[in-house]
């Protein structure tokens, strides 16, 4: 029995019935050998340049057995806890921690903001992640504290150079009535500087003079108690 066909010419002679048609090695490249049985020939080609594995993983190569190129493979690399690297995980509501590399974890605290604690109870609101609470008063609900702005002030004829930083007392103080014994009992509580400082300020004259002019400047404000009216 013939194992494969014989061609009409003198240069041919018995093809095999199955040529290869898959190269053994992935860097081989099947090249045809154009003769009269159309063989063809597995040829390794130029070993390719390896692709950097992607963060958080690590490149373990081997080496084609027939070709000799390396072969790149990535695996997850992971901390001491069990965690892959380049993941985060909550550790509380206010702290994360993320493994950066095999031996690396580093966990960072989210830093709340100051928070009035004379905040009525019913305006006090949580962030999405329940660590930093805020007042959350309406504007006229404010309690007593420091209000900032600049303006120019003017001592008779005179005038800042250049616009002063002034500070007022402004917000909600606490007052009560009440009869004890018919008699009325008054406590009256009004936002009232606390702090002060000395500011020097550059004037200058409709003469053509200038001065320094010596102002005071609200640094802190809290609720004092007054006399009602």
């Amino acid at each position: 029995m013939s194992l494969g066909k014989t061609l009409n010419s003198h240069s041919c002679v018995t093809c095999a019935s199955t040529p290869p048609t898959i190269c053994p090695s992935p860097h081989q490249k099947l090249i045809a050998n154009n003769d009269c049985c159309n063989t063809s020939d597995c040829v390794c080609q130029s070993c390719p340049e390896l692709p950097p594995c992607p963060a958080g993983q690590t490149a373990v190569d081997t080496i084609d057995p027939v070709c000799g190129c390396k072969i790149r493979n990535c695996t997850q690399k992971y901390c001491p806890n069990g965690k892959p690297v380049g993941s985060t995980w909550t550790v509380n509501n206010c702290s994360t921690c993320q493994c950066d590399d095999v031996d690396l974890v580093t966990c960072r605290e989210k830093i709340c903001p100051d928070f009035d604690q004379n905040c009525p109870l019913k305006y006090i609101e949580w962030d999405s992640n329940h660590c930093c609470k805020k007042c959350n008063a309406p504007a006229t609900s404010k309690n007593c504290t420091v209000e900032n702005y600049t303006d120019s002030i003017t001592v008779g004829n005179c005038k800042s150079v250049a616009p002063v930083d002034i500070a007022n007392c402004t917000g909600l103080c606490t007052s009560t009535s009440r009869y004890v014994k018919n008699i009325l009992h008054t406590n009256c509580q009004c936002c009232s500087p606390n702090e002060t400082m000395l500011l020097d300020i550059q004037m200058k004259c409709t003469n053509g003079t200038t001065y320094t002019h010596k102002q005071k400047k609200i640094i802190s404000c809290n609720c004092t108690n007054r006399n009602c009216l």
